[in-house]
């Protein structure tokens, strides 16, 4: 199976960059028809990728580099969170559970920040609860349902 090769195209009418799968076409800033000798900038294999070649190469030369620096680390903390799915982190605080299966707002409140999730303590544990994972046994202390 092949994969899919994007290219990031300079448009000779108006000079923006756009992603396209093949050279053929027309600029979607300015209309003009895509000659066959066109400027093809780069290629990439994700459409992630795409978005941030696309961006810099719009991007004057000399930000460049600090663009490319920050939209990777941006690029880092929203995978970091999206590891954070509701499974993973139950997962986790069902590790985090001391050895009677007790929960408290500190033990997982240093799961979530070792996780980078984003969600607050009441809003994964009260999730926990709805979903039978958890029940509340007091202020700030849950008891894990197995």
């Amino acid at each position: 199976m092949s994969e899919t090769t994007w290219m990031v195209i300079r448009c000779p009418g108006c000079g923006h960059c756009s992603g396209h799968r093949s050279g053929k076409g027309r600029c979607p800033h300015c209309g003009t028809s895509f000659p066959r000798d066109i400027e093809v900038v780069t290629t990439v294999l994700r459409a992630d990728a795409l978005q941030m070649e696309v961006a810099l190469a719009n991007t004057p030369e000399p930000l460049r580099d600090e663009l490319r620096k920050r939209m990777e680390r941006d690029v880092k903390n929203i995978n970091t969170a999206t590891d954070a799915s509701p499974t993973t982190i139950f997962r986790a605080l069902r590790e985090a559970a001391n050895a009677e299966g007790e929960l408290t707002t500190v033990t997982v409140e240093g799961v979530l920040r070792r996780m980078g999730a984003e969600q607050s303590v009441d809003e994964v544990m009260t999730r926990a609860e709805t979903e039978g994972l958890v029940l509340r046994s007091g202020r700030g202390c849950w008891m894990l349902l197995e």
